[in-house]
């Protein structure tokens, strides 16, 4: 009614597009995180596990990219084309399940140090979710974590070839920037946003078997 979707619409598209399934991912992802965060600080060389908690953002986009895959079998003959408001719903839904968890479990960094802090966490979950949604558009939800996978492998892999701080590390590889990094969460919260308004406006690509 008045174009808004029914409480119960929403729970049909919740259902059909695997959210369930992709909950319980994303309480595991924290879980996994928290408990490698802790191990960092006993840890005799902390920077050999950074990187697996680092991968917290990447696995929870994923898990945000495979809800955007088209119904069930069993339920698409029910289920009408999702709309921009179901799409709003789950993409905030989720991005926010994602990065809640994560930064919750994962304990403080110092400011100004390359840190896996709450902070850095949320803020590479939402940046890294708007990417994943904005794949999704262009290259169908199947293959939407594939530029979500290599842009996290290229920050982590060259990122720190580059002078820690200029201005265009800071741009490219936010996803690797320390907390506090203004600049960073900025761009972050720009790629949160155009890749959520252009998934929200056109859905995930319908690729054909």
């Amino acid at each position: 009614m008045n174009g808004f979707p029914s409480l119960t619409g929403l729970r049909l598209h919740a259902r059909a597009r695997h959210v369930p399934g992709v909950l319980l991912l994303l309480l595991a992802n924290a879980l996994l995180c928290g408990v490698l965060s802790r191990t960092v600080e006993v840890y005799p060389d902390p920077d050999a596990v950074t990187p697996l908690i680092a991968l917290g953002p990447l696995v929870a986009a994923a898990a945000l990219g495979s809800a955007t895959l088209e119904p069930l079998p069993e339920i698409a003959p029910t289920t009408a084309r999702s709309g921009p408001l179901p799409r709003l719903a789950l993409y905030l839904a989720l991005a926010l399940a994602g990065a809640v968890p994560l930064s919750l479990v994962t304990p403080a960094g110092d400011a100004g140090t390359t840190s896996y802090g709450p902070g850095v966490m949320a803020r590479n979950t939402l940046g890294v979710s708007g990417l994943c949604a904005a794949s999704a558009v262009v290259l169908g939800a199947r293959l939407g974590w594939l530029p979500v996978l290599g842009y996290g492998a290229a920050v982590f892999l060259g990122g720190r070839t580059l002078r820690p701080y200029a201005t265009t590390t800071r741009v490219w590889a936010w996803l690797n920037q320390p907390v506090g990094d203004r600049l960073a969460l900025g761009v972050a919260l720009a790629v949160f946003l155009a890749g959520g308004a252009l998934y929200v406006a056109k859905g995930a690509r319908t690729v054909r078997e």
